[in-house]
């Protein structure tokens, strides 16, 4: 086939170039698709860690009491990932991505809950951190202000005989309309593991 051209990628290419590429060329495209794999099986996404389908309920009857009817847009809560661990304190990141202002309590409100297999149900369990001040208020991102991203911590209070390997972290705030009255719950939450 002297004087033949395979098309590849875009570009035409010499018949040299099919003699060992075809082989690279699998072992990218089985790269990638492992990698594709791997992201799947990590079962992970913007609200928190795969779950199964009871506890999934369970979060969906716990969250309809909260008043909040749309989790993680508004508010993105994250693990802290450049923090020095500390035996059992949670840091958090908590980022306002809405249009508005959004108001906290102390501690930006912070509810720690834990999953019953046995109760098949979420419960709060008592965060032992302190705060002081009154509120806390992040700006909208899209201001460009300073004070849409901020800092907090938790301390799940955990029976040590049956201490969950995760807890859930919720923050739940309220939209502050242009008149600076509270309005729309918003909320976000994040499964975290508990630094032993």
């Amino acid at each position: 086939m002297k004087g033949s051209w395979v098309i590849a990628i875009g570009r035409r290419q010499s018949p040299r170039w099919r003699a060992g590429s075809w082989d690279r060329l699998l072992s990218v495209f089985i790269t990638l698709g492992g990698l594709a794999l791997l992201s799947a099986l990590a079962g992970c996404d913007s609200e928190g860690a795969a779950e199964s389908g009871e506890a999934s309920r369970a979060w969906e009857t716990y969250a309809a009491q909260t008043g909040v009817t749309s989790w993680n847009d508004a508010l993105e809560i994250s693990v802290a990932e450049d923090s020095a661990p500390s035996p059992g304190i949670i840091d958090l990141v908590v980022m306002n991505r809405s249009k508005y202002g959004i108001r906290f309590s102390p501690g930006y409100g912070a509810v720690i809950l834990v999953y019953s297999e046995a109760n098949k149900e979420w419960t709060a369990v008592a965060n032992r951190m302190t705060y002081t001040g009154e509120e806390e208020v992040l700006v909208p991102w899209e201001s460009g202000g300073g004070d849409w991203l901020a800092a907090t911590s938790v301390i799940p209070t955990l029976d040590a005989g049956e201490a969950p390997a995760a807890v859930r972290v919720l923050i739940v705030g309220r939209q502050l309309q242009e008149d600076g009255v509270a309005g729309e719950a918003v909320g976000g939450y994040v499964d975290a593991g508990i630094p032993r």
